[in-house]
């Protein structure tokens, strides 16, 4: 009965119900309809550097050369006469991607996103069909031509490859999920304002029943990831069903990510409606700002920054939720193992546990007057 009072008050809140389901929805509409026309219009060449350290994989150099040929060109190649100087441009933001032809090929990346998912996919292709590539060029030079033309329709930014591919739309909905998942902060805040008397009418009201508030404490939390778990997934069928986004093979590993994304979200509401003083909407607004803050340095505003902010503080850059979030999605497009994308769902576990302890702890030895 009580676990069904705590949905009920989570659901009479208009404004959670507007910013995590009707404003993803709408802003989601809009993306659909923006991004409805042909992308290849509006492509730029995406900046590269190539450093042959071999005569092994000359083959895929002059593909990539050919790439950057034509009247619309999938990359515009920066001369660099020495790893270490291409490393520069690298760091340096001039390029995208560092393309080192060893034995094996690799490609150097500071960020991920739509441009080094390309890239990798292009790798991909080439690693996939290198014998017949390298047969058809030894017997019939004249249609290396041809090769790279089935490789540029595969690597089409408008449709993707393998069902997937490096759809150049489906970042910006990656995007929109991570805020979507980190948007259950505002359940988790109602969760431990709703439990502290100083600062919330219901708290107080709830402070002079028998029930031990740690019992609250689990009873709304677990409403809570039921709330927004659902609203998430909403927005998810929402966008595959009636927008149509083609999200692949992997839908089931997205939801993963959104029901961990969501729980560090409700942990870190949780968190800094414990640790943070003062009047609730001074709370709030406090916990606004640093979800923001977040938003801005995982580069969802503007990529740069996510760069920038590598660049100065790389722990940073780690530690960040939503750029674990957004790492979790885009490494199902760009890398070919699922390391990268359980590294960061672990992580965010972890710092989940950590925040739901820290504000355990707080709220045990919070008294009344304390709030």
């Amino acid at each position: 009965m009580r676990f069904k009072y705590s949905l009920l008050t989570l659901l009479r809140s208009k404004s959670y119900l507007f910013w995590t389901l009707a404003f993803p929805i709408i802003l989601g509409t809009f993306f659909n309809v923006a991004f409805s026309g042909d992308l290849m219009a509006n492509f730029e060449p995406i900046p590269i550097a190539v450093v042959e350290e071999s005569g092994v994989n000359t083959m895929f150099n002059e593909i990539l050369h050919q790439l950057a040929d034509g009247e619309t060109p999938m990359l515009r190649i920066v001369p660099a006469t020495s790893l270490y100087e291409a490393e520069t441009l690298l760091i340096g933001g001039e390029i995208t991607g560092l393309f080192v032809l060893r034995e094996d090929i690799e490609l150097m990346v500071t960020r991920t996103g739509i441009n080094q998912s390309i890239l990798q996919t292009i790798s991909n292709e080439f690693v996939r069909r290198s014998a017949t590539i390298t047969d058809i060029a030894a017997e019939r030079p004249d249609l290396v031509m041809d090769i790279v033309a089935q490789m540029n329709a595969g690597i089409d930014v408008n449709q993707g490859t393998a069902g997937l591919g490096t759809d150049i739309v489906i970042y910006h909905f990656y995007a929109l999920l991570a805020m979507v998942c980190f948007m259950g902060s505002q359940a988790g805040f109602k969760v431990s304002i709703d439990v502290q008397a100083g600062v919330s009418p219901l708290a107080a009201r709830r402070s002079v029943a028998p029930t031990k508030k740690m019992a609250l404490v689990v009873n709304e939390f677990f409403a809570a990831v039921l709330i927004h778990g659902v609203i998430t997934f909403i927005s998810v069928a929402y966008l595959v069903f009636i927008l149509g986004i083609n999200f692949g093979q992997s839908l089931p590993l997205i939801l993963l990510v959104c029901f961990v994304g969501s729980l560090a979200g409700i942990s870190f509401g949780m968190l800094m409606a414990t640790v943070l003083k003062g009047k609730e909407n001074v709370r709030e607004a406090t916990m606004t700002a640093i979800t923001f803050v977040f938003y801005a340095a995982a580069g969802l505003f503007q990529s740069q920054i996510r760069l920038m902010v590598r660049n100065a503080a790389p722990i940073a850059d780690r530690i960040n939720p939503i750029t674990l979030i957004s790492d979790a999605f885009a490494s199902l497009v760009i890398y070919d193992t699922l390391d990268r994308y359980f590294r960061s769902l672990l992580i965010l576990l972890a710092m989940s546990a950590l925040f739901l302890v820290v504000s355990a702890a707080v709220l045990r030895r919070a008294r009344y007057a304390d709030s």
